[in-house]
């Protein structure tokens, strides 16, 4: 029999299916806000209680990075230091302080789309947001090199651009279908349009202050993209 390697493909060709991923993560965030409407539970707590299983469900994968990436952003300008500072375990004034915006912003947006679009479910809302934040991610991973020889986007290696179109047009389309079904079309395109706006702006950033990528801005990306995308909604309904 073959070794692992046989089964499992690198993550560098995995990256295509992190939209589905994505949505799957959305679904099971869905799945918990309408258990906890089901209790009985205020709106805000049932919000609270979806987004806290999005954070348990990627043991806070994505959150680290966000928080790493605006501590060394916050810090320091000098690259070296950034860097370093972005591998510290510990977290930062920074850092903690775009944890609880970034925690405090999706609880809000998902409280105003429960409370004022009457009737539409969470799942595929959470779904959409969970799919097209994570669509961008292996471009990201494509268009700028490492910002360091180590580290999870170093090992994990530049996907291909087969790679980047599948998981561009994977995240787009979930986000598309669900959001049109439960809100509408021009809601979708313009959730589209502020999606690009973000990864631009982030490439932009990351591209200026560290010279390339690491696993901690394609995190802050996901996030930073999530929150948008929910804005949006919560703007729209």
């Amino acid at each position: 029999m073959g070794g692992r390697g046989a089964f499992v493909p690198p993550l560098r060709e995995a990256m295509r299916a992190f939209p589905i991923a994505g949505a799957l993560l959305g679904v099971l965030a869905g799945l918990v806000f309408a258990v906890a409407g089901a209790l009985g539970l205020p709106v805000a707590i049932a919000a609270i209680l979806c987004i806290c299983a999005l954070v348990l469900a990627t043991g806070a994968l994505h959150e680290d990075g966000l928080a790493d990436v605006a501590d060394g952003f916050g810090a320091s300008r000098d690259r070296e230091r950034m860097l370093k500072i972005m591998r510290d375990s510990h977290i930062g004034t920074f850092g903690t302080l775009a944890l609880i915006a970034g925690f405090a912003l999706r609880v809000a947006a998902v409280t105003v789309i429960a409370s004022l679009a009457s009737g539409v479910s969470m799942v595929p809302v959470l779904a959409a947001a969970g799919a097209m934040s994570r669509g961008a991610m292996p471009a990201l991973l494509n268009q700028l090199p490492p910002a360091r020889d180590d580290g999870r986007s170093a090992e994990a290696g530049r996907p291909s651009r087969e790679t980047v179109v599948q998981s561009l047009l994977a995240g787009g389309a979930i986000w598309v279908v669900c959001v049109w079904y439960v809100i509408g079309f021009w809601t979708a395109v313009f959730g589209l349009a502020a999606a690009a706006a973000v990864y631009f702006l982030v490439k932009r950033i990351a591209r200026q202050r560290l010279g390339g990528q690491t696993g901690d801005v394609c995190g802050a990306l996901q996030q930073t993209t999530e929150v948008v995308l929910l804005l949006v909604l919560a703007a729209a309904v």
